[in-house]
């Protein structure tokens, strides 16, 4: 009886590639991914934004009304956009799977060749 914790010896010397064909995407799968590259980005789109409005706050020494205003800007947009980007990254990623399954089982999907360097 083998170990099966033992990694598995190949006895063929040539590397194999191995052409497979992706027929159907999770859909629930691909908005999830969307939604988290989305927030993801909105997290820097954000973060570029809300310094830019800490930077205008500096920019009034006096203080007053208008520097407060500028913080606060600076973190709804901050919070506002990782939640904006992330929700249309969910709702793109569910539509692309969807129209990707309904043109793959016209089209039978995409090539994917795999192989050893």
């Amino acid at each position: 009886m083998s170990n099966p914790f033992e990694s598995p010896q190949f006895n063929s010397p040539v590397a194999v590639d191995r052409t497979i064909r992706l027929k159907r995407l999770g859909v629930v799968s691909s908005g999830i991914f969307g939604g988290a590259a989305g927030a993801g980005f909105g997290l820097i789109v954000g973060t570029i934004v809300m310094l830019a409005a800490m930077a205008g706050a500096l920019e009034n020494p006096g203080g007053g009304p208008a520097q407060g205003t500028n913080i606060v800007v600076g973190v709804v947009v901050l919070i506002g956009a990782q939640l904006g980007y992330g929700l249309f990254g969910f709702i793109g990623g569910l539509l692309n799977a969807v129209i990707y399954n309904l043109v793959a089982g016209i089209t039978g999907g995409l090539e994917l060749e795999f192989g050893e360097r």
